[in-house]
């Protein structure tokens, strides 16, 4: 462990860093040198994936230890072991670099396989990462609020004049199961003012 830091020493021209020397056994070794190597900026999702694993399952290391060991938070180590739980075919398009992690992530909100496998095809394609939450959201049911159509002019003009006669807000709405007629009062004066106006007699 230390390796890298040791070559940056060199190509900064320094002759002495500090360090810490430490008697381990061989399986603390390998563990550390493990540690070390999930820190590197070049492995792919699924290198980062099966690390994190191999500590947690090799070594016991519980998800807040890794996080703690290599510098992240703990919802990262989970969302990227995560990852392993994805179709091998998706899997292999990252281990080839053409799935970041970011893609990974959004294919795992998709449920049915055969939409996983097409959307993570269009992603290695060239998509962004943004491009590729965007496919996943319908698959996932997270679909757009459905905007009602515009009422028919006729519908607002009656609103209009309602208003007027009744002296409140009133508000038409049109769905399959029928017409809905809505007067906003207040108080219980009000009330009694507009069905007095709808012709209801004195209360």
């Amino acid at each position: 462990a230390g390796e890298r830091r040791w070559r940056a020493a060199k190509i900064a021209g320094l002759s002495e860093v500090p360090v810490r020397i430490m008697e381990l056994s061989d399986s603390e070794t390998a563990q550390i040198a493990l540690i070390e190597n999930l820190q590197r900026e070049d492995l792919n999702p699924i290198e980062e994936a099966n690390g994190y694993r191999l500590l947690s399952e090799k070594y016991g290391l519980k998800q807040e230890d890794i996080a703690s060991s290599v510098g992240k938070a703990r919802s990262s180590i989970t969302n990227a072991m995560r990852i392993l739980d994805l179709p091998e075919e998706v899997k292999e398009l990252a281990r080839q670099g053409k799935l970041s992690k970011g893609h990974c992530k959004a294919l795992l909100s998709v449920q049915e396989e055969v939409k996983q496998l097409e959307i993570a095809h269009r992603a290695a394609a060239g998509l962004s990462v943004r491009q590729t939450e965007t496919l996943c959201r319908p698959a996932s049911g997270k679909t757009a609020k459905k905007q009602p159509a515009p009422l028919p002019k006729f519908y607002r003009e009656a609103e209009i004049s309602l208003k007027e006669q009744l002296g409140q807000t009133v508000k038409i709405t049109k769905k399959r199961s029928g017409i809905t007629l809505e007067v906003s009062c207040r108080t219980d004066e009000e009330l009694l003012e507009v069905i007095n106006a709808m012709g209801g007699g004195d209360f």
